[in-house]
């Protein structure tokens, strides 16, 4: 009778004819009431009971002592020079792994080592979608950073042409004009004598060529900057998500979208998908009239994506094309200007490695009308690409990778459960004393000839990280390196600006958090 008072109330509410008052109706509401309740405590119970025995798990590695409501959080609080040393002790205390909280019960292991960073490259656990990767998730969806399993298995297949070296090749005219552009704002400075910010031009030049190399996009990125509406969303919604990220106030979707941040965020997001959905559906209207239309120009990303099919026949959704491009537009900016503007200050503050660089250039370009870096000159610039590793090590542009383990998992001598949370401390493991010795804080570009690569762990650099989860644009970004850098010093010489104090911020990539500022010489 319980039972069939409460269906009545579900369905009928309070009307007197089909749900009588009396006793009964106290206690169908009650059950009604209470049923949710204890559901709820339940899970809260089970959740905890679960978190509490991962947690034993990651207390079985060493590591620094934590306070019972910041965890390690007031040792590290802010990602700056000081936040980032402290990383870097404490992997040199612990060598290969150790265990750290992020608040009371968020608690982590990092991998420092070589050999840590191997056992969970090697695998293809997903990423920690319960952390910072699940901010970027009304951006980039269930794009390759974000995707796990089978459906990350099918797109990355279908994604793997894109970076073929017969597409990429084409990439090259687009490239040297970026770096053109890039030249002339150099150009600039070096005739008013005064010192050059150059992080800034080069996130353009980096955000110019991805988007020609995307959807080839007529924008004029680098001359028009923030002032075009579509530039200004990318650039913003990078930066919102970056502070979303550092404030776990705001990481509740619910909460997020009240506050002015998450209504601004949410009017970039329209913009970028907007504009998304609208090149896709011209390109396959496009493709449509006219099959022969990709012949007549370079492939760009975007016609791989509409081109791509399975082993079934099928190809992606144009939802599931929205979130690659997305991806390759968040995601590739900013790696690859990181890595320019730390490779350029560490040239401008080495005189002798950078005069070294030129040379080797000038022995390819130097008697060239036109100078620009043809598809040929990249394999040799065997120097230069010493600098840029060092640099890379030095100031590693993605610090570090997280992940969740979704199985039972082996890792130094220890097993983690299910739901573990592991970092990958890229930056902590190119700066381990173990590997590097006590000169890693030194920029040696001799580190990287080929001897000594020859006898290096295949893990103990990796700024794309590796294994199947790697980066699939790592060829891209370092053709688009070489470029720049060799265009560069092929017209200029570079010397730091004294006056200005340079601070790093670790958040998503390395930034110089004040800039960089370099005085610009044009070479006779």
């Amino acid at each position: 009778r319980t039972f069939k008072l409460g269906v009545n109330f579900i369905m009928f509410g309070f009307d007197r004819e089909v749900f009588p008052p009396g006793p009964g109706v106290v206690t169908a509401i009650g059950i009604l009431v209470l049923v949710p309740v204890f559901y709820y405590v339940y899970m809260a119970v089970k959740h905890f009971y679960r978190q509490q025995k991962i947690l034993q798990c990651v207390d079985r590695f060493p590591g620094p002592e934590k306070h019972w409501l910041y965890g390690n959080l007031h040792q590290f609080w802010t990602p700056d020079d000081k936040g980032i040393q402290w990383n870097i002790d404490q992997t040199n205390k612990y060598k290969t792994a150790f265990r750290m909280y992020y608040g009371p019960r968020h608690g982590t292991v990092v991998c420092c080592h070589p050999d840590t960073l191997k056992t969970v490259m090697k695998s293809t656990e997903p990423k920690q979608m319960n952390g910072m990767y699940g901010i970027f998730k009304p951006w980039l969806g269930d794009g390759l950073l974000l995707s796990s399993g089978s459906k990350w298995f099918r797109n990355r297949r279908l994604l793997t042409p894109a970076f073929h070296f017969g597409v990429l090749k084409p990439y090259m005219k687009i490239y040297n004009e970026a770096a053109d552009i890039f030249l002339d704002k150099m150009q600039d400075a070096c005739n008013s004598g005064t010192s050059m910010e150059i992080s800034r031009p080069i996130i353009l030049m980096a955000l110019d060529v991805i988007l020609k190399c995307a959807f080839s996009s007529d924008i004029d990125v680098q001359r028009l900057g923030r002032s075009h509406p579509y530039v200004n969303a990318v650039i913003e919604l990078a930066h919102l998500m970056v502070k979303r990220v550092f404030n776990p106030l705001v990481h509740n979707d619910f909460i997020y979208g009240l506050t002015k941040n998450g209504k601004m965020c949410k009017r970039y997001l329209g913009i970028v998908h907007g504009v998304s959905e609208d090149v896709i559906a011209k390109r396959k209207q496009a493709l449509r009239d006219n099959p022969e239309e990709t012949k007549k120009r370079y492939l760009d990303f975007l016609d791989i994506l509409l081109l791509a099919r399975d082993e079934d026949g099928k190809g992606l959704t144009d939802i599931e094309i929205r979130d690659e491009v997305g991806t390759f537009l968040s995601q590739g900016p900013d790696t690859t200007s990181s890595a320019i503007e730390w490779i350029l200050y560490e040239l401008a503050r080495h005189p002798d490695h950078q005069q070294t660089c030129r040379e080797e250039v000038e022995q390819f370009m130097g008697n060239r009308e036109v100078k620009d870096v043809e598809w040929d000159d990249l394999s040799q610039l065997a120097f230069t690409t010493q600098c840029i590793k060092e640099a890379m090590r030095m100031h590693t542009p993605v610090p570090y990778i997280a992940r969740e383990v979704s199985r039972e998992f082996e890792l130094d001598g220890h097993t983690l459960l299910p739901g573990t949370f592991v970092d990958m401390g890229i930056h902590q493991a190119n700066h381990n004393v173990h590997v590097w010795g006590d000169d890693h804080m030194e920029y040696k570009p001799e580190r990287f000839n080929p001897e000594r690569v020859e006898q290096m762990d295949s893990f103990a650099f990796v700024p794309f990280s590796a294994g199947p989860r790697n980066c699939i644009g790592q060829n891209f970004a370092m053709h688009e390196i070489k470029v720049v850098i060799s265009k560069v010093l092929n017209r200029f010489i570079l010397n730091i600006d004294e006056t200005h104090k340079v601070e790093r911020m670790s958040v998503l990539v390395m930034r110089p958090s004040t800039g960089i500022k370099v005085l610009v010489t044009e070479r006779e």
